[in-house]
């Protein structure tokens, strides 16, 4: 018996968490004369582990969700990465993320100067 509880120790301590699964989150954009709006799924996923970077034009989304436990079977951990090329233009001072239900949704507003202007004829 000792040694059927011997190894059932040696089993738990060789045991390693499930390696995370990367995934490139489904992704909507759209487009229109204002900007661009960036509609991310990412289920599971709360706030603070959401990550988003502008930078040289290039969009990152990358978030994480845990790993858990489901009906005794060990869910592993997701770690989400998108980029996208940006055209120049976007305001990245205006740049907005709102998270909700799943979906991240981020808001890259052109600028000004970028936006069409109508011109009225005199």
């Amino acid at each position: 018996m000792n040694e059927l509880q011997n190894q059932d120790r040696e089993l738990a301590i060789n045991e390693r968490a499930p390696a995370p699964v990367r995934l490139a989150p489904f992704v909507d954009v759209h487009q229109n004369q204002d900007g661009y709006l960036v509609l991310a799924d990412l289920p599971g996923v709360t706030r603070s582990d959401i990550a988003i970077r502008l930078e040289d034009n290039e969009l990152t989304v990358e978030a994480t969700r845990p790993g858990r436990s489901l009906g005794g079977t060990e869910v592993p951990p997701k770690q989400y990465r998108r980029q996208f090329r940006v055209p120049e233009g976007i305001d990245a001072t205006r740049v907005d993320a709102r998270y909700e239900s799943g979906v991240l949704r981020v808001t890259l507003p052109k600028a000004e100067a970028k936006k069409p202007r109508l011109i009225e004829v005199q």
